[in-house]
């Protein structure tokens, strides 16, 4: 079987490059309730940037005139696209107005894949510190049982 650290190990070096896009990602589906469908479509032009309380406006399913609706993000996920976008133009990414949030470089699909295993991966190593735990205090108490029969006035 192969242990946790060794499958996190696996994931960090694919995570880490994701890390900003990722962080993005998670903060505007927490944010503003986005879908993840949703996020493939948001381009740069869907952000109108609202300086006064550190935050965007951003218009989802803009293309449709039948779901178009607007939604805005918390100044944390603001902060994290400007960041996201500065680490792409540090990159020499030339961002223009029809830029996608998300570049195609990252997958969106792949992204939430890696999600869905790190968390698979979470719940495995919480139920294997859960099983370690149960071990030891099983292990104590035999040995607490083991010391008091010893240490008994009959023994």
């Amino acid at each position: 079987m192969t242990t946790v650290p060794i499958l996190m190990k696996r994931y960090s070096r694919f995570a880490s490059s994701v890390m900003s896009e990722l962080r993005v990602m998670i903060l505007l589906i927490a944010c503003t309730g986005l879908r993840m469908g949703a996020l493939e479509g948001l381009q740069w032009f869907h952000f109108v940037e609202m300086p006064e309380q550190r935050i965007y406006r951003i218009t989802v399913y803009a293309k449709s005139s039948k779901d178009k609706y607007y939604t805005f993000c918390a100044p944390e996920c603001a902060a994290a696209i400007d960041s996201y976008l500065d680490y792409r133009r540090r990159l020499g990414d030339p961002l223009k107005m029809t830029t996608p949030l998300i570049r195609e470089q990252f997958d969106i699909r792949q992204i939430c894949s890696c999600i869905s295993q790190c968390i698979i991966l979470y719940w495995d190593h919480l139920h294997y510190q859960r099983v370690t735990q149960a071990l030891r205090n099983k292990n104590k108490r035999k040995s607490c049982e083991h010391m008091a029969l010893e240490n008994s006035p009959s023994h």
